[in-house]
């Protein structure tokens, strides 16, 4: 990220702190490594041996990405976010209790000028939560509270100047980035049940997303998997008064405590912000998403293509061929970006 300065700030997975500087990326800060302990693999969210396979990703390095999409064994797995007033940089990662998450407050202050400018970041705060870092932390419209999530789901209101703990509240919120509105609501994506969860800044639920409407308008009832729902599939974005959020349209499987997804069509469903309804399917992807969509200023959209839930149950795609209603079929992973743009109006 960029700091209030313009300097570019990152945190590696080990928990390493990095400041360089923009125009000639001179290392500008000393080491310095945030306090926390190594992780164990996600028990949430325990990697399927498809996911990333047949190439989509590189072999030596599929363990460690499917990791870094689920937030476990490694200290940091999240993007940071900057107090654009104070210059503060908010950063979820794991704490030095074993067994639970935290989320740091940074500040750097810039000493010198030229060659021999230097950055110095102090900690400000360190807050634990529960296990894992399940979100990036979000800031709320007036700066004053830092929004993240853990990785059983409980979502956390924290005051940005003293890192106290204002509320929590038990969701079904899976890793993934929250967005937050303009009105002050909290928009993350829900791992089961409805896509999305639209959390008051008091913590209290607004609404949890009905897109079964737009599911059932794609997909009909199968004798075999029943009725379609809709599969949340990536991170949530505002614009203007909707919540843009990638979704997958198909079935569910409950076997022995397990849910079986059969994903059949990818989109970008277009929320009402206010009531949490489907108004349309903005974008139909390629594959699942499984990650960001970014909407520039002149309407162009940039979707991933992660292929998480795609590849990871594409073993069973010539099943899942058979199982769907009429000339269906699964959705097959291909991964990649995909970039849209607005279609010219019509004469």
């Amino acid at each position: 990220v960029f700091t209030r300065e313009g300097d570019v700030f990152g945190v590696t997975n080990f928990g390493d702190v990095v400041v360089f500087d923009r125009a000639t990326g001179a290392r500008l800060n000393d080491d310095l490594r945030l306090p926390g302990h190594v992780p164990p693999s996600s028990a949430v969210m325990p990697r399927p041996a498809s996911v990333f396979g047949d190439g989509l990703v590189a072999e030596a390095i599929r363990e460690w990405a499917w990791q870094l999409l689920a937030g476990g064994a490694m200290p940091s797995a999240n993007t940071p976010a900057v107090d654009v007033e104070t210059g503060r940089i908010f950063v979820a990662a794991t704490s030095t209790t074993e067994g639970l998450g935290a989320l740091h407050a940074l500040d750097l202050e810039s000493v010198g000028a030229g060659a021999s400018r230097r950055v110095t970041v102090r900690a400000a705060f360190t807050t634990e939560m529960g296990p894992g870092s399940g979100s990036s932390p979000a800031l709320s419209p007036g700066l004053d509270r830092v929004y993240v999530s853990d990785e059983n789901g409980v979502f956390y209101g924290i005051d940005a100047a003293t890192g106290a703990i204002d509320w929590q509240v038990d969701t079904r919120a899976t890793s993934a980035a929250a967005a937050v509105g303009g009105n002050g609501d909290v928009y993350t994506l829900q791992a089961f049940g409805p896509a999305l969860i639209a959390l008051r800044d008091d913590g209290t639920v607004r609404w949890e997303s009905e897109l079964e409407t737009l599911a059932r308008a794609r997909l009909p009832e199968s004798f075999w998997l029943g009725e379609p729902v809709a599969i949340g599939n990536g991170n949530p974005t505002v614009v203007g008064d909707a919540v843009l959020v990638p979704v997958i349209y198909g079935y569910e499987t409950h076997f022995f405590g397990r849910t079986i997804p059969w994903p059949v069509e990818s989109t970008v469903v277009e929320v009402d912000a206010a009531t949490g309804v489907g108004r349309r399917d903005l974008l139909d992807l390629p594959d699942d998403s499984t990650g960001i969509t970014v909407v520039l200023a002149d309407g162009t959209i940039l979707s991933s293509l992660g292929t998480a839930l795609t590849s990871g149950v594409a073993p069973l795609g010539g099943l899942a061929d058979l199982l769907l209603p009429g000339d269906r079929r699964a959705l097959r992973a291909s991964g990649g970006l995909l970039l849209s743009r607005p279609a010219p109006p019509s004469d």
